[in-house]
């Protein structure tokens, strides 16, 4: 079986990236919504204050299997101010877990922060694998 590839986003994976995050969390984004599911994604991920959101994804024979989202932010701190991401819904399908695929979109986003001159990354996980896995890297 060829090896699942790690990518930004493209114009084009929109609906697929959608459809994945649906099944992952069980109907996403589980909000009392006036739009779309795809509006909603759109709004929160391309349509930001900085028009600038980095998107990764796995592909597997022209199939999005998982991806990871990351936010812009600007925070001050005293008297200056620090460009930063919020890293928000990721996913991995179920037939592609324990693959490292999580793994791999995190270094992958880590070195687009790094590019785009971020000084930090944040996030908050609720899920028990996710933090077993950061807690087992942590320095």
């Amino acid at each position: 079986m060829e090896k699942p590839q790690i990518r930004s986003y493209q114009p084009g994976d929109e609906s697929p990236i959608v459809e994945l995050l649906g099944q992952a969390f069980n109907d996403w984004p589980r909000l009392d919504t006036q739009c779309t599911p795809l509006e909603h994604w759109t709004w929160k991920f391309l349509d930001t204050p900085y028009k600038k959101s980095f998107i990764t994804v796995g592909e597997h024979e022209k199939r999005i299997i998982a991806c990871e989202h990351e936010l812009l932010l600007k925070i001050k701190l005293g008297k200056s101010s620090r460009l930063g991401s919020y890293s928000s819904d990721q996913a991995v399908h179920p037939d592609y877990r324990g693959m490292g695929l999580s793994k791999e979109m995190v270094s992958f986003s880590t070195e687009q922060r790094r590019s785009f001159g971020c000084s930090f990354g944040y996030w908050i996980t609720g899920n028990p694998i996710m933090i077993k896995s950061y807690l087992k890297n942590w320095p």
